[in-house]
This record gives C-alpha cells, structure tokens and sequence, in this order.
C-alpha cells in the first residue's frame, strides 16, 4: 500500500483491469520455459547482461 500511495502522484494505477492468469499462480517463474529463446532474445536487445543477473537473482530464491 505505501509505494502505491507514494507513486499515485507519478503514475497512475488502474484498479479495474480485467486480468487472467494463464497458469494456476501468479508467482513467478524461477525459470525461463523456453531458454534458448530468452538467450536469443537478450543477444538481439542487447540486454544479455541484465537477462544473467536476473537468472543469477532468481537462483538465489
């Protein structure tokens, strides 16, 4: 609640979003379903370096 308060000044937040889940938990995944293509992805946008921290970060939970 405390960092929606503060950032509802900068952005706003929609409240009414009609969302689904398409798996049974909204938790996040500790790996990447289709590996080869994360990697194929951060080589094309460049962001290979914050793809392996984030992999690294995850590995840790």
């Amino acid at each position: 609640g405390d960092y929606i308060d503060k950032a509802g000044p900068v952005v706003r937040v929609a409240t009414d979003a009609d969302i689904s889940f398409s798996t049974d938990s909204d938790a996040l995944p500790l790996a990447a379903r289709h590996p080869r293509k994360v990697v194929e992805l951060a080589e094309r946008y460049g962001v290979s370096s914050s793809i392996g921290r984030l992999q690294a970060a995850l590995d840790k939970l």
